[in-house]
């Protein structure tokens, strides 16, 4: 009588290490189509020159950033443009509400921002990030730069 006890039992943690294994297999699963469908929302392209890579110190240089919708439905997103110096590049753009745009499948657009570098030194080099963001402001594509400053 024991032993039968103890067959069942064993019978029925294997059972229920079964089923938390498909269980865990199924959460698994829907975790990763759902990362699928999230991230594959938004395709493009984004690229991001300067006119000069180099300038004098109080100097300004023009930004030209464009996107290129590559998916196959309509993308709500912005540009969102940061120097990682901000006391010393400015980077302005005439009318923020024009950073947001809607493209369809094909479709492209561009801004040009005004960038101002200073600088102490002989020459510094400074980041600027250019990022699209989709829904909830998360990053869909970014590019980073590099302006050179040089003393007058």
């Amino acid at each position: 009588m024991k032993k039968a006890f103890e067959k069942k039992e064993k019978s029925e943690r294997k059972y229920y290490l079964i089923g938390a294994l498909v269980l865990l297999i199924l959460i698994v699963a829907l975790i990763y189509l759902f990362i699928q469908n999230t991230s594959s929302s938004i395709k493009g392209e984004l690229s991001a020159n300067l006119d000069s890579n180099s300038i004098a110190s109080g100097k300004s240089t023009f930004l030209t950033v464009s996107y290129k919708n590559t998916g196959d439905s309509i993308i709500n997103a912005k540009f969102s443009v940061t120097a990682d110096d901000s006391q010393a590049v400015s980077v302005q753009y005439p009318d923020e509400s024009l950073l947001s745009f809607k493209l369809y499948p094909g479709d492209s657009v561009s801004r040009r921002f005004n960038v101002t570098g200073t600088t102490k030194a002989v020459r510094t080099d400074y980041q600027i990030a250019v990022f699209v963001l989709g829904d909830n402001e998360t990053i869909v594509s970014s590019e980073n730069i590099i302006l050179s400053v040089k003393k007058n």
